[in-house]
């Protein structure tokens, strides 16, 4: 114990004697980067702040100051040109890394804050455009596919067809909450047939509830929609039906009845009150009847009487209406006489030309 003791006190007074003749010196600092290397990589804010800490060593701190400011300001307009330039060609992850990578280091601006805004909002509307337009080409082969992969789900012991399936899922995890979000939104639009479409995709992908309610109010207003539909055309019919009836009813009494015909032929396109309109084909082909037999009997006697050409204008008139062979020869014939009387007609001044001339020779 003694040994020990004797031990110990001499290796203390060994230590206390080695120490009492080394002088201790602190630790050297690590010097952090100067003001002129923070703006070579244009970290304008960390030279503001080392250039702030070496005020009481700056001989000339305002200019040096201003001069990081200026170059900062330029640096910005740089940034944001170049910012713009990939914005233009829709590479808006490039602008945004390029962006705010840089804007960390530059003094606050109003400029900087006006374009963050607007460009994370253009960012937005393109990403949301385009991830549209994938929810809407994706949603119908995955409900297409969705049966397949889980049969195969059940089925395969495969770890790599496995990871086929897992990657369907992964894929129908991520689509059908924005499948469903599309056809909400429709439905809230009052799009019921776009929103039937979407609602029924996701409910086929991830059943729920709450998809089902509202599957049911798309279909419902779709089937509401439709009956008002149906309401409102058998009310235009109607209307359009009047109309006609009345056009019809006074070409009619003003003896149109070429044009009686064509309305009539319209009321019946309709499909409506067929009743009501045989009765009034019957009343009109009667009067047609008398018509045409008044106009064929009074050319006969036109005709009788030499007059041709009144004659011939009558049973024209008949043959419009309802068209007989009798008629047709009769017209014929008329057409043919009065065809030579023009030519005799013609033919009279030559000759008494000739006979003038005769009479008096030059």
């Amino acid at each position: 114990m003694k040994k020990i003791s004797l031990v110990f006190l001499l290796s203390m007074s060994a230590f206390l004697l080695l120490s009492g003749c080394t002088t201790w010196t602190p630790p050297l600092s690590i010097a952090g980067p100067s003001v002129d290397q923070l703006r070579d990589e244009h970290r304008y804010l960390s030279a503001l702040k080392v250039l702030t800490a070496q005020r009481d060593k700056s001989a000339n701190y305002e200019a040096e100051r201003d001069a990081i400011i200026t170059e900062a300001r330029a640096y910005q307009t740089d940034l944001l040109r170049e910012a713009r330039a990939l914005q233009q060609q829709s590479q808006f992850a490039k602008a945004q890394e390029l962006f705010e990578a840089s804007r960390v280091e530059l003094p606050q601006s109003r400029e900087l804050d006006e374009y963050a805004e607007q460009f994370y909002a253009a960012r937005d509307r393109y990403i949301q455009r385009n991830l549209d337009e994938l929810t809407r080409l994706r949603a119908a082969p995955l409900a297409r596919q969705h049966a397949a992969y889980l049969a195969l789900q059940k089925a395969a012991a495969d770890p790599e067809l496995q990871k086929v399936v897992d990657r369907h899922l992964r894929d129908v995890d991520y689509f059908a909450p924005l499948i469903a979000k599309v056809g909400t939104q429709a439905l809230e639009q009052g799009e019921y047939a776009r929103a039937k479409q979407y609602l029924a995709i996701a409910y086929q992908l991830t059943p729920s509830l709450q998809l089902a309610q509202q599957l049911k109010s798309a279909e419902q207003a779709i089937a509401a929609n439709t009956q008002k539909k149906q309401i409102a055309r058998l009310s235009e019919r109607e209307q359009r039906y009047r109309d006609l009836n009345f056009a019809l009813q006074q070409s009619i009494d003003q003896r149109d009845f070429l044009a009686a015909r064509d309305q009539l032929e319209q009321a019946r396109a309709l499909g409506i009150h067929t009743d009501e309109l045989d009765a009034i084909q019957k009343q009109l082909d009667e009067v047609i009847q008398t018509f045409v037999s008044l106009h064929s009997d009074t050319g006969d006697r036109l005709y009788a009487d030499g007059r041709i050409e009144d004659a011939l204008r009558h049973w024209v008139q008949a043959d419009l209406l309802i068209s007989t062979p009798e008629l047709k020869e009769k017209i014929e014939k008329a057409h043919k006489f009065i065809g030579r009387l023009h030519q005799l007609q013609n033919a009279r001044p030559s000759s008494n030309a000739k006979r003038t001339n005769a009479k008096n020779p030059r």
